[in-house]
């Protein structure tokens, strides 16, 4: 009884890409996806020719997660993937956008809210002016808690107003406490 074997060639090494993506949507929630695909490049594949099988592999990874997001897409002239959407001309253009993206949003007088999801309505303009004038850019909105405002201090920096690490709070009338 003879015995035949055979041996496979082998397919080289295995490599594999794995793309994510989020969505946001209009309700501030989000949706995922998610792609994996794989292949093989011969052992003695040098490395532009690696680079050549990631690249396809990341473009229909890439590809597929787009598709079920249902974005847009478009290869450009360096052989990249890229989400296809209108270009922003200006900043105006850009606060017009995020105006149409989100229609509810409050008048917050150019002030980062540090806490969007509590603020209660817009922010008075008194308090507008009151940080202006003393170089404030973000606040917390404590109107939820009975309280007015409070500066908004970074970890180890020191408060504009009272140079204290914890932010002042600022009244609806535009003064400190």
């Amino acid at each position: 009884m003879s015995e035949e074997t055979t041996q496979e060639a082998s397919p080289g090494r295995k490599v594999s890409i794995s793309f994510e993506r989020k969505r946001g949507l209009a309700d501030f929630g989000n949706v995922t996806a998610w792609a994996h695909v794989e292949d093989y490049v011969p052992l003695d594949a040098s490395e532009s020719q690696v680079a050549e099988t990631l690249n396809s592999l990341f473009n229909a990874a890439k590809a597929a997660t787009f598709d079920q997001l249902g974005i847009e897409f478009v290869m450009d002239e360096h052989g990249v993937l890229r989400e296809k959407h209108e270009p922003v001309a200006n900043v105006s253009d850009a606060a017009s956008a995020v105006g149409r993206q989100f229609p509810n949003t409050t008048n917050d007088g150019g002030l980062r809210v540090m806490n969007k999801a509590d603020q209660q309505g817009d922010i008075p303009q008194p308090v507008i002016d009151f940080c202006a004038a003393r170089g404030i850019t973000a606040i917390w909105d404590n109107r939820k808690q009975g309280k007015s405002f409070s500066e908004a201090v970074g970890r180890g920096k020191v408060s504009l107003i009272n140079g204290t690490s914890k932010g002042a709070l600022i009244g609806l009338d535009g003064t400190f406490s």
